[in-house]
């Protein structure tokens, strides 16, 4: 049986909601990147479904839930580029090729980035719980 464009957007919206819930469950627990990471991109494809589907049955609570999900995308961007720059600064302190003070830049670069990266967290951790319902 062929699902309805409507059935199906149901569908894929309520089970990316589920892997939403899921990730967010993990992120308030940890500060490791990859749940960030991951929830990231599940928001990501969950705009890009509500987008799709309007105008078909989006309403005004949508509408404003997408405004939600972009400001929520920009902060767990800015969370994953923190992430990548600490991981390319650790690799070029590290790798021997560069000198001490080069190495020693890098350490505190990273620090910053670090600091930076965690000072995003109570605001993504409180943004997220009413964002999928």
């Amino acid at each position: 049986r062929s699902q309805s464009f409507t059935d199906f957007m149901q569908t894929s919206l309520a089970q990316h909601q589920k892997v939403i819930k899921s990730l967010i469950g993990k992120i308030k627990h940890t500060n490791r990147d990859e749940p960030f990471h991951r929830l990231r991109i599940a928001f990501k494809q969950y705009r890009y479904l509500l987008e799709m589907s309007q105008p078909s049955f989006i309403d005004e609570v949508s509408r404003a839930r997408l405004k939600q999900l972009k400001v929520m995308q920009t902060l767990l961007g800015r969370f994953n580029d923190f992430a990548v720059w600490q991981q390319h600064l650790a690799s070029l302190g590290n790798s021997g090729q560069v000198s001490g003070k080069v190495s020693y830049a890098c350490g505190v670069v990273s620090t910053v980035c670090w600091f930076e990266q965690h000072q995003l967290l109570p605001a993504i951790r409180d943004s997220t719980s009413d964002l999928v319902s």
